[in-house]
């Protein structure tokens, strides 16, 4: 099992401990830092949601980078599809330093997502269109 799909197990437990989220059969996975919002909400560019199975070199490039955490985030559902957001820090790792582990820390969606029976679309601004992902299996 890769460190990807460890984490979102990881991810999944927390969430579900905190509530009973539908937990869709498809997940798309995406990045945003922080100047990725637009009045406190995420922007979220829909030409970078990837399968899980496509971002599983991503994210270990990005655990192995240096940067001293990482937010990985179930924002709730997009179109029924789930969505999962790696939250960046400001600060890029600096090249050629090496830095302990990265700390993979992990959050669940906003009360006003959960109170709109988890639909993301009233919380993120959504920059393209919302693709149809491949069929992808449950983390």
């Amino acid at each position: 099992m890769s460190e990807l799909h460890q984490k979102l197990d990881e991810l999944f437990r927390l969430v579900c401990s905190a509530g009973s989220p539908p937990v869709p059969e498809r997940f798309l996975i995406t990045e945003v830092g922080p100047k990725d919002y637009k009045d406190a909400h995420p922007v979220i560019d829909t030409s970078k949601l990837m399968p899980e199975q496509e971002y599983v070199d991503r994210f270990s490039h990005l655990v192995g980078a240096g940067y001293p955490w990482l937010n990985l985030s179930y924002y709730g559902l997009l179109g029924g599809v789930g969505l999962v957001v790696v939250e960046l820090p400001a600060a890029a790792p600096t090249p050629g330093t090496r830095q302990p582990r990265t700390s993979v820390n992990y959050s669940g969606p906003v009360k006003a997502v959960r109170d709109a029976g988890w639909d993301v679309t009233g919380y993120v601004v959504l920059a393209g269109d919302v693709p149809d992902p491949p069929v992808s299996e449950k983390p």
